[in-house]
């Protein structure tokens, strides 16, 4: 996908590059510790771009990790995978789903486009087909682990898709699209679930501290206590 946008978080172990990509935008977030080349990719949409901004700034990421299944999330992976042979971590529902084009959204992705009312779907026919095919490591409900010191977690978070996960870093929180500024969170897309949101997610949401800086799957970032949990 083209017409991106970057800005540039900084954390006191880490720096944040959110790359803003139209035309709903999603955003891919590559995670970059101080002291080393190596960095982390959650989510990864509009490979031209992404990869661009890994070589510009001369990173190297060594995995990417995925809040849910959905196909603007995941379109560039493949080529992630082609250029730096990334691991890939995701809860394992995503991991099943990202193999089928009709459950990562990909065969229904123009239809989405015309709903949130962009004119020129047809521009990304292309991915009506996208799947991922290399092995994913996975998780069920939860998984930490470190790296290069900062500790990183995982934790399982049905509602807007079945594959959901949150994703904390440091002091962030990635939240996929379980949670945005304004947004009421959508569990009407295939896989998605309200009762999984309202029951699952949305007190493990409200259980992080309230001043957590939140890094949404679409648009700008907020502290959670700002969020939408209707």
């Amino acid at each position: 996908m083209t017409d991106s946008g970057i800005c540039i978080y900084e954390h006191k172990q880490f720096r944040i590059i959110a790359i803003h990509n139209a035309p709903i935008d999603e955003v891919t977030y590559i995670v970059a510790d101080r002291a080393h080349e190596e960095c982390i990719v959650i989510d990864a949409s509009n490979s031209d771009m992404l990869l661009q901004v890994l070589s510009d700034l001369s990173l190297i990421p060594s995995m990417v990790l995925l809040t849910h299944e959905h196909i603007d999330h995941i379109n560039a992976v493949n080529a992630l995978v082609e250029r730096y042979q990334v691991r890939i971590l995701c809860q394992e529902m995503c991991a099943a789903n990202i193999k089928d084009s009709r459950k990562n959204l990909a065969a229904f992705l123009e239809a989405l486009l015309e709903f949130h009312g962009y004119k020129d779907s047809s521009r990304y026919a292309s991915f009506k087909s996208y799947r991922i095919l290399s092995p994913a490591e996975t998780y069920k409900d939860e998984l930490s682990f470190d790296w290069h010191g900062i500790s990183i977690t995982l934790k399982a978070m049905p509602g807007h898709s079945a594959g959901g996960t949150s994703i904390q870093i440091g002091d962030a929180l990635f939240t996929g699209d379980n949670l945005l500024a304004n947004v009421k969170t959508c569990t009407v897309l295939p896989g998605g679930s309200k009762k999984a949101f309202l029951e699952v997610t949305a007190p493990l949401l409200k259980a992080y501290p309230s001043d957590l800086k939140v890094y949404p799957g679409h648009g700008k970032s907020f502290l959670l206590c700002d969020g939408n949990w209707q």
